[in-house]
This record gives structure tokens, sequence and C-alpha cells, in this order.
């Protein structure tokens, strides 16, 4: 879909941003220059914003700068007044320009950032827009969008975070949808996987604070993210968003476009001589035979089982492409996708059915038998964590461990321990 209408572009955004999930987790209208083109699979980067532009002018007043949103404020009132209603707000589209004007005040083109109103022009293509015509305007359509979201009976499309009050005032509104944007969330995936988390941790988001604080530096998040995540003053907020991403998160990663992030675990087949090898996953859309490349170097990758690609084993403990996964991490990229591999100071391996050995997992799960490769430098803490809480049993296997870790086999925990355990294990 090249070109969709101004109907088909609100039917498409609707689908989008607020799909019927019947809970109250908190949905944003954030409309960018990426997604846009995802809607559309467009060829090329920005036709996805230019397809919508095309869409919303002609129901603009483009050549009257006092009344320009008139026309959408207009659609807006008509249609919270009527009764039957369509079930997706037909203002989807001219409201969602709003929106990308907001996700662009952080690009520089010498434009301050803090000027909305030259990106709202720069995204309408119009030479003059006074901002009384988008006071007196765009504010209401926000609510009337807020109403709607809110409305719905069993928070059939979640809960709006429109503001009641915008800040700053007026063109807070639009600004408020794009703090945190889509590529955003996806981020969150591997910032979720990194901690070994998963869903039901989502009522314990307020301990998320610190450690999301420290990887939004380094994430290349947006700073609108950063700001939400970082600024003192937006704690609650903050907590609520990675709580709701969170209680849904389907412990798959994802890259910035959306595609599933394919994940690299480490194996162990033990047999009359120790055998590292590592299995990927093969997620949806990517190739049963793929050339994967690495710093440089190539690995081919076949399948021959659904959902995974076949296993590789390593030529020994110091095997050039091991050494990188346990060092670094890995990322093997094709035309599809990527494949990834996240290294840590603590490595739990545990019986994997698909590949018949120990395969990596993301945690020590209670009342299964493990094994553990470790660096050395965790060593202790990990000792003293063993000797509390595991069954006797367990044995350094130093003869098994590649070079610079240490593996330690027959790791049984019963229950998980109550007290704070070191953020490094």
């Amino acid at each position: 879909m090249t070109n969709p209408s101004y109907e088909e572009w609100s039917r498409l955004l609707a689908e989008t941003f607020f799909p019927k999930v019947n809970e109250p987790r908190p949905v944003y209208f954030a409309v960018d220059d990426d997604i846009l083109d995802e809607l559309i699979e467009a060829e090329a980067d920005g036709l996805g914003a230019r397809s919508l532009v095309r869409a919303v002018r002609p129901r603009l007043n483009t050549w009257d700068p006092s009344s320009l949103f008139e026309p959408l404020a207009d659609e807006a009132y008509g249609w919270a007044g009527s009764r039957p209603r369509s079930a997706v707000p037909p203002f989807l589209a001219g409201l969602a320009v709003t929106v990308l004007a907001a996700s662009r005040m952080d690009e520089g083109d010498g434009i301050a950032a803090t000027n909305y109103y030259a990106r709202l022009r720069e995204v309408l293509e119009v030479s003059d827009l006074r901002g009384s015509a988008f006071r007196d305007t765009v504010p209401d359509v926000f609510r009337i969008l807020r109403q709607w979201i809110d409305g719905l009976p069993r928070h059939q499309r979640g809960t709006s975070t429109v503001p009641e009050v915008a800040y700053p005032e007026h063109v807070g509104f639009p600004l408020s949808q794009v703090q945190f944007r889509e590529s955003d969330r996806r981020k969150l995936t591997s910032f979720f996987r990194q901690l070994r988390l998963k869903a039901t941790d989502s009522a314990n988001a307020a301990m998320l604070i610190a450690p999301a604080r420290d990887w939004a530096g380094r994430a290349g998040l947006s700073p609108g993210a950063k700001r939400l995540l970082r600024a003192p003053g937006n704690e609650s907020a903050a907590i609520a968003l990675l709580a709701s991403e969170l209680s849904r998160w389907d412990e798959s990663e994802r890259d910035e476009r959306g595609r599933r992030v394919g994940q690299i675990r480490l194996t162990l087949q033990v047999l009359s001589q120790p055998q590292w090898g590592m299995l990927a996953t093969r997620p949806d859309g990517f190739p049963p035979t793929a050339d994967f490349e690495f710093d440089g170097q190539h690995q081919r990758l076949g399948s021959s089982i659904d959902g995974f690609y076949d296993p590789v084993s390593f030529s020994g403990t110091d095997d050039p492409l091991l050494a990188k996964l346990l060092t670094g991490g890995v990322s093997l990229r094709c035309s599809n996708g990527t494949l990834r591999f996240s290294s840590g100071a603590v490595i739990p391996l545990g019986p994997d059915l698909t590949v018949g050995a120990l395969a990596s997992r993301r945690r020590i799960e209670p009342g299964e038998r493990h094994s553990v490769l470790i660096r050395p430098d965790t060593e202790a803490k990990v000792m003293r964590l063993f000797e509390g809480h595991a069954r006797e049993g367990w044995t350094p296997r130093p003869a098994m461990s590649p070079p610079g870790w240490l593996l330690i086999s027959d790791v049984f925990i019963d229950l998980p321990p109550t007290e704070v355990v070191d953020e490094a294990l």
C-alpha cells in the first residue's frame, strides 16, 4: 500500500498504535518517520511521511494560515458528537502530522529543537503557520482522542497517555506522544534480555529505574526517551512505562524495525571430550540457509528443523568464535536480520532437547540441575551463593572450561535466594 487514502491512513494508525488489547496498559500515538515507512512498506526512507502528508493536506485550510486546522477540529467534533459513529476516529491521519513534527524536534538542520511550529511548517509544506491556528484547535482534538480511548469498555484499546494539561502549553500534547518512540520500545527488549527478566517481573518495575538509566546512555535511545528515563520528576511515568512494556513482553528481542532478533545459545556436549558449540534460533522471515557476517568473517548456517539453525561445533575451547562470544558478545548479520549472543559474567546452561546437550539460558531456574560458566572475577561471589543456596555436589571443571572462564557442573538450587543478589550475578 504505497499511497493510502486519508481514511486508510487513519485505519492503519489505529491498528498500529491503538490495537484492541483489553487491558489498562498505556498507549502512545508515537508517530515518526520510521514507523510511517514501515506501515506502507516504503522502498526508500521518508516515503511514508510524504504519503501521509499528501493525504492530509487537502483536508486542511492550507490557503489560510489563521484557520489551517479548523477542518480537522470540525471533523473531530462531528465524530465525537455523532451516534452511531465509526469505530476508528477519522481524524487520526490529520492528528498524526502534528505528532510527526514533534518527533523531528531532536534533529538538527539549524532549527532549534524548541521551535515546534518550524517543524510543523516543514512537515505540512506551508510557508506560514500561526501559533493561534494550532492553539485554538489541535489541543481539543487530542482531548477527543483521549476521551475515545479512555471511554471504551474494559480498556479495549488501552489507557491514553494524552495529558489533561500539556507542558509546554499547547504543543505539549503532540510532544507527550513521542517522548518514547516505537524504536525506543523495541530497544527495551534488549534491556529486558540483558537483565534476564520475565513478564512476571513487571510488578517490581520500580527496581529497574537505576539500571534503565545506566543503560539509556549507551542504548542509542532518542533524546526524548533518555529524558523520560533519566530526568528527575519523571520516575512515576518511567516506572509505568517499564511495567507496561515488560508485562506484555514475549521474551523475544526486536531490532529498530520491529524484526525479531534471533538468539544464539552456547552449547556444551559432554561425551569423552567436552564439545562446545552454538545453537541459533531462526525467527520468522529468516531464510533456511544464509551467510552471516561478523567482524569481517562469515558463517554459513542452514536449517533442517523449524525455528532453529543447525548446531555449529567449535574446534576446541580456544576457537576464535567461542572466544568472541564470551568476551563481548556477537551479532551475526544477514540481509534478513540479526542473530545475537549477549555475554555476561555468569552464563547458566541447562539440558536442551533440541540439541541434545547443555545450552545457555537466561537465568537459573529453581528446582532444575544446571552447569554454570563464570568469569574468574565473579568466582568468589558465585561460590558464596552456591554454598548458601545450592545442594552439595556442585563441582568446578577447569579442564572443560574455555580460557579465562570456569565451568561449574551439577548446580541444583531448590529455592531462589530471599536476599538481594549482587547485580553481577
